[in-house]
């Protein structure tokens, strides 16, 4: 009897097995190939340069030429470095805000900074480096300089904030803390 109910469920779980085997795709993970940073410079693992914000792009050969895959490398680190001046200028603006203004007020001052500031540097920025691997990658590392970001937060906070004198303030006193030039390198 435990036979005949062994052999008619079988069947059964053969088929679940068979469509869950053919319906398991292999997943594909962005690790990099094993040797991938085998005699890389420097620059390639720090993703940065002395006194710059950099960003790091790569474009793997697929079925693009070397002019290509170069520009999308070199887009890819554009973007890179767009989002961390973004979240660079985020956090100073952050540490300058005046507690007694309108929230929703400020940051509508602050994303228009935002804006302005990498947009700016990205205007500025330039193809420091590139770099090919043994898997035919190219890395790009896109920089621009921190003394030109400074000098164009100076120059935002004011004219942008000019009518709200504790942003300036708080400026000045973070500079003169050194927190603005620590933000800026992290």
């Amino acid at each position: 009897m435990k036979f005949k109910y062994l052999f008619s469920i079988l069947p059964l779980f053969f088929m679940l097995f068979l469509i869950a085997g053919c319906s398991f795709k292999k997943s594909e993970v962005n690790a990099p190939t094993i040797g991938e940073f085998d005699n890389a410079p420097s620059w390639v693992l720090t993703q940065q340069l002395p006194n710059t914000i950099s960003g790091l792009g790569s474009a793997k050969k697929e079925k693009l030429n070397f002019t290509q895959q170069r520009d999308k490398a070199i887009a890819n680190a554009q973007n890179d470095l767009s989002k961390k001046l973004h979240l660079k200028a985020l956090t100073i603006f952050k540490l300058l805000r005046d507690t007694t203004m309108d929230q929703k007020l400020y940051e509508k001052y602050v994303a228009n900074a935002q804006d302005e500031i990498v947009k700016d540097a990205s205007k500025n920025a330039k193809v420091m480096k590139l770099w090919q691997s043994n898997s035919k990658t190219i890395y790009v590392l896109v920089s621009t300089d921190i003394q030109k970001i400074k000098h164009h937060f100076k120059v935002l906070v004011s004219t942008t904030f000019k009518d709200i004198p504790a942003v300036s303030s708080n400026y000045e006193l973070k500079r003169e803390q050194g927190i603005i030039d620590a933000q800026l390198s992290n």
